[in-house]
């Protein structure tokens, strides 16, 4: 039930969500990089120079996220199980009396839940900042570089500045892509548990050929 409903719940918001804004700040991107480099291709180049490091948080993001994103789908459908179970055999725990050893269980899979989900903020705690100093970084290696371009009269003041705001429109796409990430690695985790369920054939065993009695008597 899970992966027919929460699973499928994320993939949808992917491709509501995430695929629209994916493709409108990929040609955003490429707009701001073409425009960049028509101004000063110099400029445009030192740049660039922070992009393999975006790539590369982005990489081991991903990595990372990917396998709490696991954890976090395992933990919410081990919850879900949980309470079918135990709301459809009320009667029999009540019967029982074990009210108080469900709940003690109940406590500790949602504490398990709480855990995988806490990883999930930590690891967008790191990411998000990184995203964000590697922005920064830029401006501040473009401020560095072509302010001695202006100081030695080879970039002029106001070129300066329109390319620092064009830079800075650049990452913010980026930003949007990294903040939507969270959504993509959800969609992804579900998918894997989606296709999981699909590819399940789950088949009666023929049964084994009977062995025939021993009807011979004894002398």
């Amino acid at each position: 039930m899970t992966r027919l409903t929460n699973d499928v719940e994320n993939c949808n918001e992917m491709f509501k969500v995430v695929a629209v804004t994916v493709f409108t700040d990929f040609f955003l991107l490429v707009g701001i990089l073409a425009l960049l480099f028509y101004l000063n291709w110099r400029l445009a180049t030192a740049c660039l120079i922070m992009l393999p490091f975006v790539f590369g948080v982005a990489l081991l993001f991903s990595r990372v996220s990917r396998e709490t994103f696991r954890e976090l789908r395992a933990k919410v459908a081990k919850l879900n199980v949980f309470l079918q179970e135990r709301i459809g055999a009320m009667r029999i725990i009540q019967l029982f009396v074990k009210e108080e050893k469900q709940m003690a269980d109940f406590a500790a899979i949602n504490a398990e839940n709480y855990r995988a989900g806490m990883k999930q903020v930590r690891v967008f705690a790191i990411f998000m900042p990184a995203m964000e100093l590697i922005g920064i970084s830029a401006v501040a290696l473009l401020i560095w570089y072509g302010g001695g371009k202006v100081i030695w009269n080879q970039l002029s003041l106001g070129a300066l500045v329109a390319f620092i705001s064009y830079l800075q429109m650049f990452f913010r796409p980026i930003r949007d892509i990294s903040e939507k990430y969270n959504i993509m690695q959800a969609a992804m985790a579900s998918t894997e548990r989606i296709v999981e369920f699909l590819d399940h054939h789950e088949e009666i065993p023929d049964p084994s050929p009977p062995t025939p009695p021993n009807l011979s008597g004894t002398s």
